[in-house]
């Protein structure tokens, strides 16, 4: 297959901030957010962005209210994320965590992480679980695993990964949870791959990752497919490779590169149906970039359009609504019945005294047809 025929980046976006390196990334309601990193000259920082796919602006987000950190983890469970760890200006490993709630804007600080301070640590969601581990501290290099709680609030200790190591990667699909790459506790970069099998709290050997050895790499799930690329290889050679991993094959695919600059310490955060976003990170001159190319696989760039006619309501249901300008519903003679420029994803729609026949709904670029009888 070639890249041309599935997959594609597409370059545009850039971050409104300073750029920065190591920071967190995640998306709720189609909106992304970004925060946290190091901005230069080893500063720290707490401000975080948001921008919303939808009408593709930048709007304001809360600062992070915790000590200003990069090398944190996040991960969103519902309309609810959750910040975990980092280091400190001063090098300090930290073991708060920090839940943000989408439907009140703040955040509010919640149970600290039971295991030792650490950054650099990985993750994933299974089954509106987080599971973190392995990571760092000044001095030491972890291999303990752990799963949050997010209902109850708390954290449960599990097996422990295979070794010691840092700046791994952390993904899940469809329930299956996967660790690897990193750098190990006597410094050597690893290219393998585990799975956290949650019935036996076992840790299953899958197929090595076929771009080599390396940290910082950045890995994302999108439509079933699990994708891992960029990074810092050996003798300090960064990456813009990208590999699909497809788990239930155990199969990897090369596809195509990210846009260069080749680079390291992305942030990264994924759409269904609409895409992967690859935020800032460090350059292979060490310098922090603000452009934010957006994956996708050709043929899933939106959600398609799902639409319900109620005949004993005489309501029409439209759902689905992606990056639109207007929403407008017209009859088969061109007659508009229906329009609105209200920036929400979904509408109900009286169809009362609308002659039985078939009509066509825009919603910005996507488009389909309903029959009311």
């Amino acid at each position: 297959m070639s890249f041309g025929q599935k997959y594609g980046w597409k370059l545009g976006l850039e971050l409104p901030g300073a750029g920065r390196d190591d920071a967190v990334c995640f998306t709720m309601d189609k909106i992304v957010f970004f925060g946290t990193g190091n901005h230069g000259g080893f500063n720290e920082s707490n401000e975080f962005y948001g921008y919303n796919t939808r009408n593709q602006t930048w709007i304001d987000v809360p600062d992070f209210p915790g000590t200003q950190r990069q090398y944190a983890t996040a991960e969103v469970v519902g309309f609810k994320a959750y910040l975990i760890g980092g280091s400190s200006p001063y090098n300090v490993a930290l073991g708060d965590v920090w839940e943000f709630d989408l439907g009140e804007n703040k955040w509010t600080q919640v149970a600290s992480f039971p295991g030792e301070a650490r950054w650099a640590g990985a993750s994933f969601v299974i089954e509106d679980n987080i599971y973190y581990g392995s990571g760092k501290d000044s001095v030491s290099s972890f291999n303990d695993f752990w799963k949050y709680n997010v209902t109850s609030d708390t954290w449960t200790r599990l097996a422990d990964l295979p070794d010691k190591r840092f700046e791994t990667v952390g993904f899940s699909v469809y329930d299956k949870g996967f660790i690897g790459l990193g750098m190990d506790s006597s410094g050597v970069l690893k290219s393998d791959i585990w799975e956290y099998d949650l019935g036996t709290n076992e840790w299953i050997a899958k197929t090595d990752f076929p771009g080599g050895p390396r940290y910082y790499a950045k890995a994302e799930t999108l439509n079933g497919l699990a994708f891992i690329g960029t990074g810092e290889g050996p003798v300090g050679t960064f990456h813009h490779d990208f590999w699909s991993y497809d788990a239930a094959t155990n199969e990897w695919v090369q596809v195509e590169n990210v846009p260069l600059p080749a680079r390291r310490g992305v942030s990264s955060c994924s759409i269904p149906y609409q895409g992967i976003y690859f935020l800032c990170g460090l350059d292979d001159n060490y310098q922090r970039i603000i452009e934010i190319p957006k994956y996708t696989i050709r043929g899933f760039e939106s959600t398609p359009l799902h639409v319900i006619y109620n005949s004993d309501s005489n309501e029409l249901f439209v759902a689905n609504i992606d990056e639109f300008k207007e929403v407008a519903v017209y009859n088969i003679l061109g007659q508009r019945m229906f329009h609105s420029l209200d920036k929400i994803d979904h509408f109900k729609i009286s169809t009362l005294n609308w002659e039985s026949g078939t009509y066509v709904i825009y919603a910005g670029n996507q488009t389909t047809k309903v029959v009311i009888r």
